[in-house]
């Protein structure tokens, strides 16, 4: 979980698919149910789950996927693509 707290480029290994290729449910929905991180105090982090530009924003894309939260997600990646050529990352990430 320290991925979520100081972003890197580890976060999809160390975290999400470490938890996926586990193939413990116990651990699996532990996971799917651990939200707090989307919601840091904004004195000691610079996570935005709602802003496209920021690291939040995919780890969020990502908990919602494993949430079956479909629509949310479909809302959030068309506004990512109404802003993509502002977006460094690869369009395929979200």
């Amino acid at each position: 979980m320290r991925q979520h707290i100081f972003p890197g480029e580890g976060y999809l290994i160390s975290d999400l698919f470490t938890v996926l290729v586990s193939d413990s449910a116990e651990l699996i929905e532990w996971y799917r149910q651990c939200n707090s991180m989307f919601y840091p105090d904004k004195a000691t982090s610079d996570g935005d789950k709602d802003n496209p530009k920021n690291w939040m924003f995919y780890r969020y894309q990502s908990w919602l996927a494993l949430n079956s939260r479909w629509d949310e997600l479909g809302e959030r990646c068309e506004r990512v693509l109404a802003i993509k050529d502002e977006i460094k990352r690869s369009i395929v990430s979200h």
